[in-house]
């Protein structure tokens, strides 16, 4: 018997394909089993339609009814990982091997599971700490250094595998880390959709016409930040400094509701204060506090706000600024960066800070690097008064994060932040 067949995707207990065999005598759907050794985890049949088998093998007309969905379990064997074959069942003779994979064995997936007294993990990872020891439970090289992209995207690519598993619900912490990506992910399309475009306050033709100048993605970004510093034993609030309209405090106040954090919101609610800038009036990105407390009811968690009004050189030196664990700003001129600045004493030395005025030039290698009259000279400087250097990353759109080179958590790449919510 002549088979033709293709496995279009294998995860931990399931495989999806088409197959179908090449003789008119062999025109019934075939059976599709995956085998370890000499046990039988599971049989289907390939009678699924398959439009485009059909398209691609127009002589064989039973190849319309070729596609296979097989879940198996997983198979007793006496070590963390098994070989598993997939093959097509024969009547008569051998069956027809068509493909192979790696998979969990029952006593691989019991110590991903099982927590053990081994599960010390130095590494600051850019991941919950639970997800860190389920993975290395079973991956014991992945608990090394995160600070490469392909790190972070080999640990994305892992917990997408834990979370494919047939009893992945067992898994300390996975479901819960998962659910709050993808509820914090669906709020922040839901405001992005709807949230108010126009600042009707000035002519469309103005820099700060557009009442959106962030997008969810970013704010992914710091909403997983923020579950993995509270993963890792973290207290202490969030600030954003710099709201305009209050659409990225609606986002984010969403986040921090979710994992019962208070969110400090700073913003003069009159607009940019004056400057020197040549292209930035006194003014500038004006949302009224009545606004953007409108805003944030309307397509927040206002429940999870404290406001505070004034400009920053006012209002922050009579603050009692709260231990913080990770701060946002988008505050446009290098004046307004240094005066917030004198709260990075609050900051968890573990934490970060992100800034909306940043683009991929300006970390290089490890270094960072930025126009003078930029923002990130007051964030780089005052990191060197705490007497720390500091390190960060370029995230997508306009952000940026900042973290202490010799204790921060790292942040994770959008890379990967976007594979593993693209997965789930």
């Amino acid at each position: 018997m002549t088979v033709h067949a293709h496995i279009d995707s294998t995860c931990i207990g399931r495989i999806t394909g088409w197959a179908f065999a090449a003789e008119p005598a062999h025109a019934a759907p075939l059976v599709i089993e995956a085998w370890s050794a000499d046990q039988c985890l599971g049989r289907t049949v390939a009678n699924r339609p398959r439009p485009d088998v059909a398209a691609a093998f127009p002589a064989f007309d039973h190849s319309k009814l070729s596609g296979f969905d097989l879940e198996f379990r997983m198979p007793d064997a006496p070590a963390d990982l098994a070989e598993i074959r997939f093959q097509v069942s024969s009547p008569k003779g051998e069956p027809h091997v068509i493909g192979t994979a790696q998979q969990w064995s029952r006593r691989g997936f019991d110590k991903a599971v099982a927590p053990t007294s081994d599960d010390t993990h130095t590494s600051p990872a850019p991941f919950p700490a639970d997800i860190v020891a389920a993975v290395s439970r079973l991956w014991p090289e992945s608990d090394t250094e995160f600070s490469s992209d392909e790190a972070q995207d080999a640990m994305a690519e892992r917990i997408i595998a834990l979370s494919r598993g047939p009893e992945s619900t067992q898994i300390a912490g996975l479901m819960r880390y998962l659910r709050y990506l993808r509820a914090v992910w669906a709020h922040f399309q839901f405001v992005a959709r709807y949230f108010p475009n126009i600042n009707a306050r000035v002519a469309i033709d103005s820099k700060d016409s557009y009442g959106k100048q962030n997008t969810p993605e970013e704010m992914l970004a710091i909403a997983n930040h923020l579950y993995v510093l509270k993963s890792r034993g973290l207290a202490g609030d969030f600030a954003e400094f710099g709201c305009f309209k209050g659409y990225s405090s609606s986002m984010l106040s969403h986040a921090c509701e979710m994992l019962g954090i208070r969110m400090h919101i700073f913003d003069s609610f009159e607009g940019l204060p004056p400057s020197d800038s040549s292209y930035y009036a006194a003014g500038d990105f004006r949302g009224d506090l009545e606004e953007v407390q409108h805003n944030v009811a309307t397509f927040g968690a206002p429940g999870a706000v404290s406001y505070h009004k004034g400009f920053f050189s006012d209002s922050l030196p009579r603050a009692n600024i709260p231990q913080l664990m990770s701060l946002w700003m988008d505050v446009d001129l290098a004046s307004s960066a240094k005066d917030l600045m004198i709260v990075a004493d609050q900051i968890d030395p573990r934490g970060a800070v992100f800034s909306h005025e940043c683009d991929a030039g300006n970390f290089v290698d490890g270094a960072i690097t930025a126009h003078p009259d930029s923002v990130i000279p007051a964030i780089v400087d005052r990191f060197a008064q705490l007497g720390t250097p500091v390190t960060g990353r370029f995230l997508s759109g306009n952000t940026g994060a900042f973290w202490r080179g010799d204790s921060g958590i790292p942040v994770l790449s959008s890379s990967a932040l976007l594979r593993l919510i693209t997965s789930i």
